[in-house]
């Protein structure tokens, strides 16, 4: 598990411990305006909460189109005009994302919250090819890829 996502962890479980003990004195205060639910039942005035999200799917692409640099090759320097349409018989993306929320309802009718966690995921390509390559450039292309992305999410908002 990497550094950050343990942080996210323990932050997440400190956040809890520390909102328990100090609920019962903002449970109290805590919505404002508590006269405008009128005898109604409220929910707690403050939240936690922790998600682990997995995805994996397949995907298809519209369009995939590549930028080849010029390429010294033994015959000679070749350019090669940019935008070469590809393909890629196989798109898989899998992807992980940890998240911790804390909310609280300020008045009867308004709960705002934070979100923020770490996002770790990779696509990969299979069967890829270009159209319109040389042969000696198109034996040296890989036939499948991967692209890697990571890095936190954060995230504010309102429930009326």
């Amino acid at each position: 598990m990497s550094n950050i996502k343990q942080t996210i962890i323990a932050a997440a479980v400190a956040v809890t411990f520390t909102t328990t003990a100090q609920a019962d004195g903002l449970s109290d205060s805590l919505p404002l305006g508590k006269s405008l639910a009128a005898g109604h039942e409220l929910p707690l005035s403050l939240g936690v909460s922790a998600n682990v999200f997995f995805l994996e799917q397949n995907m298809e692409a519209q369009s995939i189109s590549i930028d080849i640099p010029p390429l010294p090759l033994p015959t000679g320097l070749v350019e090669l005009p940019p935008g070469l349409p590809a393909a890629a018989n196989n798109l898989e993306s899998r992807a992980t994302s940890t998240t911790a929320k804390l909310d609280a309802w300020l008045l009867p009718f308004l709960n705002v919250y934070g979100v923020a966690g770490y996002v770790d995921g990779e696509t990969v390509a299979s069967g890829f090819s270009v159209s319109g390559l040389p042969p000696e450039l198109a034996s040296l292309l890989p036939n499948s890829f991967s692209i890697a992305y990571s890095g936190p999410v954060y995230g504010v908002g309102i429930t009326l």
